[in-house]
């Protein structure tokens, strides 16, 4: 199968994450070009074997089976716009826009060739914990309590879990102060600093379920916030260890156990393989062999679904679904503003 030929719009930190996956998935995927307006920055990547181009009018379109659009939250809908007039498909990070008239006409473009790179659901431990309540092991989910990721992408973890379908939540938040000691930032190590940074604390309802929203924006690197998740149902709840579960007229507890290989002497490359609970495999990492974190094959995946969608014609994340989020995330910023 010819690998797909991708064009990345943009040149920042997350388009070098992009082209780091893709990369590493050389066998199905080709990056073809990369869209940067700075003329230092395209010269750097040129000088890596990069194909840095300065303008969407560069991208030869009938050469590219997507755009991958990696630019700043308020050029998002401009440029997704731009590319699809010209007759490219679109893969675009998230958000669909910030704000109402934005979100709405990233809604109005639910019908083209647009899909929405949004990877958390895709990781690894929400897959195998989707499995799992699939599987009825903690009943009815209802409750979500959730400290992992920031507004859009928190909202779609709350739909994923909760099955809120088009529900618009009301939203309830407060602001707080979280003091702590700054170790990293997104670039690696940094000198040691205790810094102060607003942390959101919401209720979202979405009618009979809900979600405790707990996030405060430099936990993504914090080192010393870690990431939390819990999923309460009528039958028992679970985090990303295990959890507990009715049995028959008593309870007991279950675990996840996640397999990698390149640990312990083992001679394979560092990468996941499985995450099971109770000898049952709830989820089996599609690209094992590839050093990826869970957030690169977060991303893979993403990248997958998009062949398939260019294949089948169906979508994965799509304009209206991506715009719900986004809408959702609005209304938990717009509540912690009113909270102040």
């Amino acid at each position: 199968m010819e690998p797909l030929k991708i064009a990345i719009v943009g040149a920042g930190w997350r388009a070098e994450t992009w082209m780091r996956v893709i990369g590493r998935l050389s066998d199905r995927f080709c990056l073809t070009a990369v869209v940067c307006r700075n003329a230092d920055r395209a010269e750097k990547l040129r000088s890596r074997g990069v194909p840095a181009v300065r303008a969407l009018s560069d991208l030869r379109t009938d050469e590219l089976d997507f755009a991958l659009v990696c630019v700043s939250k308020s050029e998002n809908y401009t440029v997704c716009r731009e590319l699809l007039s010209i007759g490219a498909a679109v893969l675009c990070e998230t958000p669909a826009g910030t704000e109402g008239e934005q979100i709405t006409a990233f809604a109005s473009l639910n019908n083209e060739k647009l899909q929405f790179a949004e990877q958390y659901p895709f990781q690894p431990r929400f897959q195998a914990m989707r499995a799992a309540c699939e599987k009825g092991m903690i009943g009815e989910a209802h409750t979500l309590q959730i400290s992992c990721c920031h507004g859009y992408h928190a909202a779609a973890l709350m739909r994923s879990f909760l099955q809120t379908n088009s529900v618009m939540p009301s939203v309830r938040a407060v602001r707080i102060a979280d003091e702590y000691m700054q170790l990293y930032s997104r670039n690696g190590a940094v000198p040691a600093v205790q810094v102060s940074c607003d942390r959101v604390l919401a209720l979202a309802q979405f009618e009979r379920k809900q979600a405790l929203y707990d996030f405060s924006h430099p936990q993504y690197f914090s080192g010393i916030r870690r990431p939390r998740i819990l999923l309460q149902g009528t039958h028992g709840e679970m985090d990303f260890a295990g959890g507990v579960r009715v049995c028959g007229n008593t309870f007991a507890s279950f675990s996840f156990s996640a397999r990698y290989f390149g640990t312990g002497g083992d001679l394979y490359a560092s990468a996941l393989d499985t995450i099971s609970c109770g000898g049952e495999i709830l989820y089996k990492n599609p690209f094992f062999g590839i050093s990826l974190s869970d957030e690169e094959i977060a991303m893979a995946h993403c990248l997958y679904a998009m062949r398939q969608f260019l294949q089948t014609g169906k979508p994965f994340y799509g304009a209206s679904e991506a715009a719900l989020d986004a809408q959702i995330s609005a209304k938990l910023a717009s509540a912690a503003e009113a909270a102040l």
